[in-house]
């Protein structure tokens, strides 16, 4: 039987998926584990082939809302540029 070429590269995918990170996971009060709703029952992840590599950086883009972290929006503004900006208004004057 031929096998079309998806078909082939979806088998070479499979051999080099890794298993899900704890990230894919939250603990729930009562003590059990919540995963991801794109974690398989075999503790793969269903959209990405290495899940670590997707937290590596930061959130899963495609993580459910409760695995994200909340971020505070008490960042200080940084401004970039400022001893430039201060040397144009001395040479004009």
């Amino acid at each position: 039987m031929k096998t079309n070429r998806y078909e082939k590269q979806r088998e070479e995918l499979m051999l080099i998926r890794t298993k899900t990170t704890d990230q894919c996971f939250k603990e729930v009060e009562d003590g059990s584990r919540q995963s991801c709703s794109r974690v398989t029952k075999d503790l793969y992840c269903d959209t990405y082939v290495q899940p670590d590599k997707k937290w590596r950086l930061g959130d899963c883009n495609m993580a459910d809302p409760f695995l994200k972290k909340e971020f505070s929006e008490e960042k200080k503004k940084i401004r970039i540029g400022q001893q430039k900006q201060s040397k144009k208004k001395k040479s004009r004057k």
